[in-house]
């Protein structure tokens, strides 16, 4: 299959020694810098220095979130996820000039650590190193028989209205002053709507409704549809949050609530995987005890099935269908839609087979160099809507596609996916506004060796891809042009960290996202590592 790099078109066996084969040990090498990249803090927005030329319709805030700080005094975090959130702000202004911000959020357990100069909260892999100085030894022991969750918001943003957030998968979400990147104030889910996690990825409908999805702890856990309304609905005074509800919730199908990191939305309905990792709440209350994170309280069961579970997002009604397929593991969702006909409903996932890419995240790891997600493909699942009796037949009638699901005995299906490209591909975006929940085409995301974007025609297959010598691009966001002449008319927005040498500095790419060509880089006069986890343009 012939693909496009930089403009140029090479065939597969060029394309694996271009930009998709294994990672080299001078790749290893380069990866490592980034986790050991000081993070200078610039509380006043500085300017950029601007090579080619920006767009002159292109205005707004490029918001970016992701762990920046991995040692504190004498401790270090063991695991990706842990590392202190670090915030950037591009603020492209009129004319095609951008400044550049970048601050740690005060959180909590940040505050702490500064202060006392140590680890003393539990993370997602690394265990407290000491007890918490501020509590008194009663509190210590309270603390036991309660899941206390760091605020530590170092994954994602969200905008509700004139309201910003940065959020984990945590019920705490922090309120922020965006112009300042600052603490408002700290939103507690569990309070409002009785979850103890949350993903980090809700979904904005097209009427301006919030979607989000958390599981709440119990002898019968639950997997809850957070909604909410649109934010000219809250009353004056009032956190955009604050009116969330819950929609809808679903059983567990086991006594263990599943793992997951996103989920999907269409047009009339919601997508939840439940994934065969699960959360073991014998080991959550034990490992509580002997001081043990949340990594060690997690089982993957290959042998499980993965069960697709669709909500109505009107009324919350729970389609009754059971649709199966084998075990993989799986952190984002591409994008969902139903097809015209209304038969089926079609999911586009990034797939693992297994659990292992959790522990390439680890510390360790990536101090090693290994961190890389050569092993996730594009997945396309089709799950057939309405009543079906043909047992054993393949019901998956979309014209062109390769997947499948059969009706067993039992009444559920096997779903069978399609391959959507031949490279590997994670943090996966797309022309949000307009195609989110919607018959798409076009797939952007994250190489396999973390040095390379990708766009993929999901209808073609074809794929373009940019890359430069040293460098980490990080999740390519999705900007559309006013004119809106194709699904692809606009620029891709990627922070870039520039490891070529010790003194190249990062930037901010802008790609032409119809050619994939590079058009511009907003060039950061300060030292800081941008390859963090998720942001938004607003």
């Amino acid at each position: 299959m012939a693909k496009v790099v930089n403009g140029k078109t090479v065939t597969s066996g060029q394309m694996d020694k271009v930009v998709n084969g294994k990672t080299t040990t001078e790749d290893k090498s380069l990866l490592k810098k980034i986790y050991q990249s000081i993070q200078q803090e610039t509380s006043t927005p500085i300017e950029t220095k601007i090579i080619g030329k920006v767009p002159t319709w292109l205005k707004g805030n490029l918001l970016r979130n992701g762990p920046g700080k991995f040692e504190i005094g004498e401790d270090r975090v063991d695991h990706f996820f842990d590392g202190l959130s670090f915030l950037h702000r591009f603020i492209i202004e009129e004319g095609g000039k951008v400044k550049y911000q970048g601050r740690f959020l005060r959180s909590d357990i940040y505050e702490k650590a500064l202060k006392h100069q140590r680890l003393t909260f539990n993370g997602f892999g690394t265990p407290a190193r000491h007890p918490d100085p501020c509590k008194t030894l009663f509190q210590r022991i309270f603390s036991f028989f309660k899941i206390e969750l760091p605020d530590n918001c170092n994954v994602n943003w969200l905008k509700v209205g004139d309201e910003y957030y940065t959020m984990t998968e945590t019920p705490l979400i922090k309120k922020m002053n965006v112009d300042k990147l600052d603490v408002l104030d700290t939103v507690n889910l569990e309070k409002i709507v009785g979850v103890h996690t949350a993903t980090a990825h809700p979904h904005v409908g097209h009427d301006g409704t919030v979607y989000n999805l958390g599981t709440a702890m119990s002898r019968q856990c639950k997997y809850c549809i957070i909604k909410v309304p649109p934010s000219n609905n809250q009353n004056e005074g009032e956190d955009a949050i604050s009116t969330a509800s819950i929609l809808s919730s679903i059983p567990a199908s086991s006594y263990t609530p599943t793992y997951y990191h996103s989920f999907g939305i269409t047009e009339n309905y919601i997508v939840f995987v439940e994934q065969p990792l699960h959360i073991n709440m014998f080991k959550v209350f034990f490992g509580r005890l002997l001081n043990k994170p949340m990594s060690h309280c997690m089982n993957y069961y290959p042998d499980a099935k993965v069960r697709f579970h669709l909500i109505r997002r009107d009324d919350g009604t729970v389609v009754e269908t059971r649709y199966l397929a084998d075990a993989f593991f799986c952190f984002h969702h591409c994008n969902a839609y139903e097809t015209s006909d209304g038969k089926h409903v079609v999911i586009d996932m990034c797939c693992f087979d297994d659990d292992a890419v959790m522990m390439r995240a680890t510390m360790e790891s990536i101090r090693r160099g290994d961190l890389n997600v050569e092993d996730c493909w594009v997945r396309r699942f089709v799950l057939p809507l309405g009543n079906q009796t043909k047992v054993g037949e393949n019901l998956v009638t979309m014209a062109g596609s390769e997947a499948s699901a059969k009706l067993n005995n039992d009444g559920s299906f096997h779903c069978v996916p399609e391959q959507l490209c031949d490279i590997n591909l994670e943090l996966p975006q797309v022309n949000y506004a307009d195609y989110n929940g919607r018959d798409y085409t076009y797939l952007y995301g994250v190489g396999g060796t973390m040095q390379t974007l990708h766009k993929v025609n999901v209808k073609t297959h074809q794929v373009q891809t940019w890359s430069s010598p040293g460098c980490f691009p990080s999740e390519p966001i999705f900007v559309g042009a006013p004119t809106k002449e194709s699904e692809d008319d606009g620029v891709i927005l990627s922070c870039v960290t520039n490891l070529a040498d010790d003194k190249e500095p990062p930037y901010l790419l802008v790609l032409d996202a119809r050619t994939f060509k590079e058009i511009a880089r907003a060039v950061i006069p300060v030292p800081v590592s941008t390859f963090g986890i998720h942001g938004i343009f607003v």
